[in-house]
């Protein structure tokens, strides 16, 4: 199954940047804790990690992205994380 669509590997440009993820959290008005509680199962590390730079850089999956943004109300349900600018 080596065609199919999930398991291809995603280009680092699908992937919110650092600074776009702290910008939302920021707009938002959560701190790197709260964002972690609100996309539970999700810890503090992983955030620090999303807006971390160079080798502590961890990718965060834009539908995660997505899902954070509209259910704190910065995009509309279904819209991409590419539509929201700080």
């Amino acid at each position: 199954m080596t065609n199919h669509p999930n398991r291809g590997r995603r280009k680092p440009s699908d992937n919110p940047p650092p600074e776009l993820i702290r910008a939302a959290r920021e707009a938002i008005g959560h701190t790197q804790g709260q964002m972690a509680e609100d996309l539970a199962p999700t810890s503090l590390r992983a955030v620090q990690a999303w807006e971390g730079a160079g080798s502590t850089a961890r990718p965060m999956h834009p539908q995660l992205f997505s899902r954070y943004l509209s259910k704190n109300g910065l995009i509309e349900a279904g819209q991409d994380w590419t539509e929201w600018q700080p």
